[in-house]
């Protein structure tokens, strides 16, 4: 990335370092909550939910995470809460519903009002790809639950949201009140010694099979995604006085890493704010084709990076409707790069 674009590099670590590196979002457990866009990574034989928090107890559940279809019936995929018992809580169900599903408790007692880091895990055995099967919690990197055997994966990409239960409005919706850090999902397993010697350094956003990677070190509305997906959310609350989780300066104790990527991620959407998008891009995962649609019929410019940021191609669009085969290009995530005289936007993009 840094011998790719010399000149961005500078203007990146300026903005990170102008933010710091030093912030978590604190949830007030009263109205308070984030919101974030549709998670492929869900959907994956494997994935891996972790990051940090810290809350008091509670005579209610406090939910770290919950990930559902946005439809009017009471649903969801994946759950992580704090449960009024002090005890960690993993809930999966590959189809969303209300009630069910495979739940997995830690031992540990987890409201004390101290940092503690959690990973929960899904993995399915693939005899051509290796890979751990069942479900799997952790606190503070050490196992502490498990299911082993096949579950069955989800089929449709949830939204998510962090701090809340949105369902459960006769339980105040199970609102979280204390601090959330450091929050990733990743598109595979992590297993438990990476769990361990990772859980205490955050990620510069290339790392291989990260798909979220929320530092919370950006003091906007906006919660920007430090990965190649850019999968930025959104800090929601009610009316009043603090409407919305807030930055804090409370955090676990971590080892910081710029946002490596931000000179063609995070850097393009602070710099080109309110400018409109220059194509729609589709499908996503993609195999074979991807079929990029310009907005308006004019010369677009186009690179295609790696996760690594490594330049794999360059393209320039003339056409309205334009096909990139990709078939060639090795399992992974991807991102491209488009760009006028006027404006850049970054679409991540997986190849499967």
């Amino acid at each position: 990335m840094k011998c790719i674009i010399p000149s961005l590099i500078l203007l990146a670590i300026s903005i990170t370092s102008a933010y710091g590196q030093n912030f978590s979002l604190h949830f007030d457990g009263e109205d308070d909550y984030a919101i974030f866009p549709a998670c492929e990574a869900q959907t994956f034989p494997s994935f891996t939910i972790e990051g940090w928090f810290k809350c008091n107890p509670s005579n209610e559940p406090q939910v770290i995470f919950m990930s559902f279809l946005d439809i009017p019936e009471k649903n969801a995929n994946v759950t992580i809460e704090v449960r009024e018992t002090g005890l960690l809580r993993f809930n999966y169900r590959p189809i969303a519903v209300v009630l069910g599903g495979e739940n997995l408790l830690s031992t540990t007692v987890v409201n004390d009002n101290i940092w503690h880091h959690f990973a929960a895990v899904k993995g399915n055995y693939d005899p051509n790809k290796g890979g751990e099967g069942g479900l799997k919690l952790y606190v503070d990197g050490i196992l502490e639950a498990e299911k082993t055997g096949f579950f069955d994966d989800i089929t449709i990409a949830p939204i998510f949201e962090i701090g809340r239960n949105r369902y459960e409005s006769t339980a105040n919706y199970r609102l979280f009140k204390g601090n959330i850090d450091d929050f990733k999902i990743w598109h595979r397993v992590k297993y438990g010694f990476e769990i361990f010697n990772d859980r205490t350094s955050e990620s510069g956003g290339l790392e291989t099979g990260l798909y979220n990677n929320y530092k919370f070190d950006i003091d906007t509305d906006t919660v920007y995604d430090c990965s190649a997906f850019k999968r930025h959310g959104a800090r929601k609350g009610a009316s009043g006085t603090n409407n919305l989780p807030q930055y804090s300066p409370v955090i676990p104790s971590l080892v910081d890493k710029i946002c490596e990527f931000q000179s063609v991620g995070v850097l393009d959407e602070l710099i080109n704010q309110g400018m409109a998008e220059l194509a729609l891009i589709s499908p996503n995962p993609v195999s074979e084709i991807l079929n990029v649609e310009l907005i308006e019929n004019r010369e677009i410019h186009a690179q295609i990076y790696a996760s690594d940021g490594r330049l794999i191609r360059s393209i320039t669009f003339a056409e309205k409707v334009n096909r990139i085969d990709v078939a060639t290009l090795q399992s992974g995530a991807y991102f491209l790069k488009l760009s006028n005289q006027n404006t850049t936007r970054t679409h991540p993009f997986i190849k499967i």
